[in-house]
Parts: structure tokens; C-alpha cells; sequence
């Protein structure tokens, strides 16, 4: 089992830390942790999949193929006008914040209880389709 360094804190009693590696979810056995996400401005929906390639138009491609959607696409460097990252992933990384990420699982379930007092909900899943594979 390998622990993650996932930025916050969360309560534990003294003198027992959980020991954590840094940053990257990266294990050759396992591969690398990558979320994608489609947000839904007017449901206030979310959906995240979590692959362990790395992360690829083909990864991107393949997780939205499970959706029927309309796009729009904001430039380099207007993030500011981005919803996904303002309404979705903002509160993704809240919710696990000070969470060891110990594995793909724990990942999963931390996205999927994300949730708002205006109602955001997020469905995750896990996407173990590697590079070439996907097509």
C-alpha cells in the first residue's frame, strides 16, 4: 500500500501521522493518477474519470465519449471564465483536502462525495484503459 501526499489537514491523534510519499500518484505497477471532468453549468452535475495513463487527448476523448454533450472551449489563459475549474474541481480538491490518497479507490470515493450547499452533485469512476488501447 503507498500513501500520498494530499495538501490540508485533517485531525488525527498525537503521535500517530500517517506516513505519506509526495505529489504524483505514480506507481509502475498502478500507473498515474489523471481526473477528467465534464461539468454540467446548468445541473449542476459533474462527472470525473480517474485514469492511470497519462494524460492524453485519447484519455480526454475516451471519457467524455460516455456523455452526450454540448462543448465550448475557453483559450489558453482564461481560466477565469473556466466553470469547471471554479465550480467542479475547486470543490474536489477541498472535500479530499489533508486526505492520504492510498489508492485509486480512496481517489474515486473522495471525488464522488463532493457536494455543495447549492446542490453540486459529482459521479467518478475509474478508467483502466491504457495508452493505444482505448480505440
Amino acid at each position: 500500500m503507498h500513501n500520498f501526499k494530499n495538501g490540508g489537514r485533517e485531525f488525527r491523534l498525537k503521535g500517530n501521522p500517517v506516513k505519506v510519499l509526495v505529489h504524483d500518484f505514480k506507481i509502475p505497477a498502478l500507473g498515474k493518477v489523471n481526473p477528467y471532468g465534464v461539468y454540467d453549468i446548468s445541473r449542476n452535475e459533474g462527472w470525473v474519470s480517474v485514469g492511470t495513463d497519462h494524460d492524453t487527448s485519447a484519455f480526454a476523448v475516451d471519457s467524455i465519449r460516455q456523455l452526450e454533450i454540448s462543448v465550448s472551449h475557453f483559450p489558453p489563459g482564461t481560466s477565469k471564465w473556466n466553470k469547471i475549474e471554479h465550480k467542479l474541481f475547486s470543490f474536489i480538491t477541498q472535500n479530499g483536502r489533508g486526505k492520504p490518497l492510498i489508492s485509486h479507490e480512496v481517489i474515486v470515493s473522495l471525488i464522488a462525495a463532493t457536494t455543495t450547499q447549492k446542490g453540486l452533485h459529482v459521479e467518478c469512476g475509474m478508467d483502466k484503459k491504457v495508452g493505444s488501447s482505448r480505440f
